[in-house]
């Protein structure tokens, strides 16, 4: 490995020690979008795999290509590779498991019992509140998504994470006032993305509760 190799990845590794949740939140975000499409279910993938993964990942590609624009893009370009190869694997795990007429046991009476017997009803009806709150999230997840990458992460950023301008702009390596522009075109589009959704009212300066986690 030469020297220059060498040094990203010392430099990238005390990045990670120093902003780790901010990366874990990042994966966290991505996460939450992919089983709002239905293309992750709840419970296939475990945040920190997926975050431990695309740190070694991000690591090991550092020997071949230095970042040209700063680490935290670098990182989620490479978590978003990272996630998608998981969700592709838990789906492909997904069609393989057993059919749900196919008996797992059997009872005292010596009669067969199907996972269809023992699993949730996948079609239950959500009470009220709970299907209100689905509807909000997936309807975010979604606006979000339709932001271009630099717009979402910089409104993120701001908004959730509580970053100051500067701070967003040595994370971005862009300037203060193209992050300042980024987020008050986010803000602009998803007000109007989500008002006309009926869903909800986006407030000035904050998102939905759920998304601070």
């Amino acid at each position: 490995m030469d020297r220059t190799a060498w040094d990203d990845r010392r430099a990238f590794s005390e990045f990670v020690r120093a902003n780790f949740q901010l990366l874990r939140r990042y994966v966290q975000r991505r996460l939450r979008y992919y089983q709002a499409l239905g293309m992750v279910q709840r419970g296939d993938l475990a945040l920190e795999d997926v975050v431990n993964e695309a740190v070694v990942v991000a690591l090991r590609r550092l020997g071949e290509k230095s970042p040209s624009r700063g680490f935290y893009p670098w990182f989620r370009r490479v978590a978003d590779t990272v996630l998608r190869r998981q969700a592709q694997r838990s789906a492909a795990r997904r069609h393989r498991l057993v059919s749900l007429e196919e008996p797992v046991g059997l009872t005292e009476e010596g009669e067969p019992i199907r996972l269809q017997d023992i699993l949730p009803d996948p079609q239950a009806v959500f009470p009220a509140e709970a299907l209100e709150r689905h509807e909000v999230q997936q309807a975010l997840d979604q606006a979000l998504q339709r932001l271009p990458d630099e717009w979402r992460e910089a409104f993120l950023l701001s908004s959730v994470d509580g970053y100051a301008l500067a701070q967003i702009a040595a994370l971005e390596g862009r300037p203060p006032e193209v992050i300042r522009e980024d987020i008050r075109l986010a803000r602009e589009f998803l007000r109007e993305v989500l008002v006309s959704s009926a869903v909800f009212r986006l407030p000035d300066d904050l998102l939905p509760h759920e998304y601070a986690a």
